[in-house]
């Protein structure tokens, strides 16, 4: 008889355990995702977490690159991603896309950055709009942070410049 009732009290506390599972927080989540990927500090990644559903997606940035993580509400990480910083910079580059010019655009943006004293490898972005009354408005970004604004003829010779 008493083995019995030890037998019951002892089942009975082992699936009350069983019944108490942990549930994490979004703290946590980052936590354990931030430890998942070992070589970064926590103060060199942007982070952003959402619950979802029964987990929480995990996103950090870091000077590496981009992880995703799938983490269940009970701590498992269930799915976890990985994309290096060159494969991203390399998708964006292909993504830019490529503006053909006419052979008089291409004569004002050349008169523009002889002008300039610039070479082209200097411009970062570069926008080039129809100027009904002189002939193009060119507007450049220099890697140097400076803009530049450009109004050529119909020639491409250079009219005006100001920098802001």
């Amino acid at each position: 008889m008493k083995k019995r009732l030890l037998l019951l009290l002892m089942l009975t506390l082992l699936s009350g355990c069983a019944r108490n599972q942990i549930e994490i927080t979004k703290e946590d989540a980052l936590e354990i995702a931030i430890d998942e990927t070992l070589q970064i500090d926590a103060e060199e990644i942007d982070s952003d977490v959402k619950e979802n559903g029964d987990a929480f997606e995990v996103h950090l940035s870091s000077k590496a690159g981009n992880y995703t993580f799938l983490i269940s509400k009970n701590g498992l990480i269930e799915s976890r991603k990985f994309e290096q910083k060159a494969a991203i910079e390399k998708k964006e580059k292909e993504e830019v896309k490529q503006i053909e010019y006419t052979n008089e655009q291409k004569k004002a943006i050349e008169n523009v950055l002889n002008n300039l004293g610039v070479l082209e490898s200097d411009v970062e972005t570069m926008k080039i709009e129809d100027d009904a009354n002189s002939g193009y408005k060119i507007t450049m970004t220099l890697k140097n942070g400076k803009i530049a604004i450009t109004t050529t003829d119909g020639a491409g010779q250079v009219l005006s410049t100001a920098f802001q």
